[in-house]
């Protein structure tokens, strides 16, 4: 496995579209599973595994 860091840089115009696209109702995204915060390392272990097709949500 080959990993590498990235760097973003907020910037005004890119975070108002987003704020659009929300507020528009989009993107959709589809949750897996929520975990409270104290089960992060069964989030971590699901999200490992290879099996999840959304994403897993901390609560806290």
């Amino acid at each position: 496995m080959r990993t590498s860091g990235i760097l973003v840089e907020p910037d005004r115009g890119g975070l108002t579209g987003l704020v659009e696209l929300i507020e528009a109702g989009q993107p959709h995204v589809r949750v897996e599973q929520t975990f409270p915060l104290e089960h992060v390392a069964k989030a971590h272990e699901l999200g490992a595994s290879g099996r999840v097709s959304g994403e897993l949500v901390l609560t806290v």
